[in-house]
């Protein structure tokens, strides 16, 4: 067995190689919820594994469920469970580490919390499903990524604070705004194949100009964040530029050019680190202060 080689396709199967995408909006909300000091640190370690492994958990089920598919799909059909560098079983193995991983690491913070796993979870997984019979199967993964921040707001602030909505509602209009882009370059191919996605039903320029109308919408929910969440300057300045890197997103799609949509991943990467790292920064600066 080729060792590195084998751990590159682990490392591929689970995208660890791309761990800043939904992972950084938990800490973003982390911080913003403590108005005066950090966020308690225990609480953070387990929210950062049990999110990371959701995310991980989710990788790996879209490799196994999507496996034939992608093994016919020129883009697709070196990936890890496609191409055979990983089993099924092996996939499996993981994905059952990565979700246990997610239920201690919120048993760690409140065993009531763990009742609540599935709803997330479910969502997680089935989204890999939808799209087989459905083409709002962008919203279904906007659901499961909004639980992201809104879960991490009521760890911090419990079940009353509503500004948890708003940082679930700038996750879910982000999400489905980016989902949509990046699928689209498979259009013709899930066409083919019977595969369900906003731009596979309504077309591209549709597709591209509801992708927008999304954006848009999350640039008034993170406004609005800012505003009712006493943000300070430094975060405020890092959203600008976040909303920034959406536009150049949009730029590149401009006029139906579907081939630079495999891009917008390393560019959501980018908006999410940054996101993340203005809102921390805004909280040690203002605490010091």
């Amino acid at each position: 067995m080729n060792i590195p080689k084998k751990l590159k396709a682990w490392i591929l199967l689970c995208r660890c190689d791309q761990p800043f995408i939904e992972t950084p909006f938990a800490i973003t909300a982390a911080f913003l919820t403590a108005e005066d000091s950090i966020p308690d640190i225990k609480k953070l370690i387990c929210i950062f594994f049990a999110c990371f492994s959701g995310f991980m958990a989710g990788c790996v089920f879209n490799g196994i469920a999507d496996r034939k598919i992608d093994a016919v799909n020129p883009r697709t059909k070196d990936r890890p469970v496609a191409s055979g560098m990983v089993t099924v079983r092996e996939a499996l193995c993981v994905m059952v580490f990565c979700i246990a991983v997610v239920i201690v690491s919120t048993w760690l913070i409140d065993p009531f919390y763990v009742l609540l796993l599935p709803i997330p979870i479910g969502l997680c997984l089935v989204y890999s499903l939808t799209k087989r019979f459905t083409w709002l199967c962008h919203v279904c993964l906007g659901v499961a990524n909004a639980s992201i921040p809104v879960g991490t707001w009521i760890v911090y602030n419990g079940w009353r604070d509503w500004r948890a909505l708003l940082a679930g509602a700038l996750m879910f209009f982000w999400t489905i705004g980016i989902e949509i882009i990046y699928n689209s370059q498979d259009v013709e191919y899930d066409k083919n194949m019977g595969m369900n996605s906003i731009p596979v039903r309504f077309g591209l320029r549709f597709a591209y100009n509801l992708s927008l109308l999304c954006h848009i919408a999350m640039a008034v929910v993170l406004a609005a964040l800012i505003y009712f969440a006493h943000a300070g300057l430094i975060f405020t300045v890092g959203s600008v530029i976040c909303c920034c890197i959406l536009v150049y997103e949009h730029a590149l799609v401009h006029g139906l050019r579907k081939e630079n949509a495999d891009k917008i991943f390393n560019l959501s990467q980018l908006f999410s680190f940054l996101l993340m790292v203005s809102a921390v920064l805004d909280k040690l600066v203002y605490i010091h202060i």
